[in-house]
């Protein structure tokens, strides 16, 4: 089984993760879960932005991006046109997910991380983020829920086995 994290939510996920005051064994488990995050940003995120803009936007002498504007880093585009593709393709990567595995190794990380989030009685969200910590929360209910009940796993593992069986 696996829990999920848009793409696009990971910088404010980081966020929030950041400001929640814990326990040392508890800050210890979201520093790890904190760099898994940050591993695939760097390893898988930002090299897919790095393709999009190096697809649509117009490049210099070196083969990077031109910047439109300095203060807010706008990149420059031919033509509103390749604009449009490129904000629909980062739209796109924005709404695919990260998936963690929920296995031993990851047990007390994600339970200590996820009832970290959902008892914080302090945490104050609204707009958007508040959707976005919704769509967290579930996440981690669904992985809380999956390690408290053992007879979840045995379900899981039985369908994952018939599903291997018909292939």
């Amino acid at each position: 089984m696996i829990i999920e994290f848009k793409n696009g939510h990971l910088q404010g996920l980081l966020k929030v993760l950041s400001s929640l005051e814990l326990s040392l064994k508890d800050s210890r488990m979201r520093t790890r879960f904190k760099n898994m995050l940050i591993r695939h940003g760097t390893e898988v995120i930002e090299p897919e932005v790095h393709l999009i803009v190096r697809e649509f936007a117009i490049l210099d002498e070196n083969n990077q991006p031109v910047i439109a504007d300095e203060e807010t880093g706008r990149i420059l585009f031919d033509n509103e046109e390749d604009e449009l593709k490129a904000y629909e393709a980062r739209k796109d990567l924005d709404e695919e997910v990260f998936p963690i595995k929920l296995d031993e190794y990851n047990k007390k990380m994600i339970l200590s991380v996820g009832n970290a989030l959902l008892n914080d009685e302090n945490l104050l969200v609204n707009g958007d983020l508040a959707d976005a910590v919704d769509e967290w929360c579930l996440e981690f209910e669904k992985a809380i829920e999956y390690y408290e009940n053992p007879e979840l796993e045995s379900d899981s593992n039985e369908k994952d086995t018939k599903k291997k069986k018909k292939k």
